[in-house]
């Protein structure tokens, strides 16, 4: 009977991710931590649940694509409180990329607010209307 092994961690597709900081698939990032994590258990499902959680997350800045096929996701940040080890399987923290990019920043993976996104929203029409004032404005001028 085969051996069970421990699945990969979310601090370790995490450490990756960051390290190297650009967007990536779910099937991609299944076929590059397989290999770089033999004795570990590595799922496509698994993965693209994890991924989906840091995306989710108040606790993390990821940018999912879902305009192209597989989606991609480019992680930017996470807060080391994002990771609960259980199953006895704990990866150290202070080895990864988790800490070495982002210990000294302060609260990288924030997310707006509703407010702040109504804000953001109230000045954009704000500003289209501005400019369709002026592009009218500038129609009846050429047309006189």
């Amino acid at each position: 009977m085969a051996e069970a092994r421990p699945r990969i961690n979310s601090a370790e597709v995490a450490d990756y991710m960051l390290s190297i900081n650009r967007p990536i698939s779910a099937p991609e990032l299944t076929t590059i931590l397989s290999q770089r994590y033999p004795h570990l258990l590595v799922e496509n499902h698994d993965i693209y649940i994890r991924l989906r959680g840091f995306y989710m997350s108040d606790q993390a800045e990821c940018v999912m694509n879902d305009e192209v096929r597989p989606r991609t996701f480019h992680l930017k940040a996470i807060k080391c409180t994002y990771f609960k080890f259980r199953h006895g399987r704990k990866t150290d923290i202070s080895k990864t990329a988790i800490v070495r990019k982002h210990e000294g920043l302060e609260r990288p993976w924030k997310k707006q607010t509703k407010r702040q996104k109504d804000k953001a929203l109230k000045d954009l029409r704000a500003l289209y209307m501005s400019i369709e004032r002026e592009l009218i404005k500038k129609r009846s001028e050429l047309s006189c």
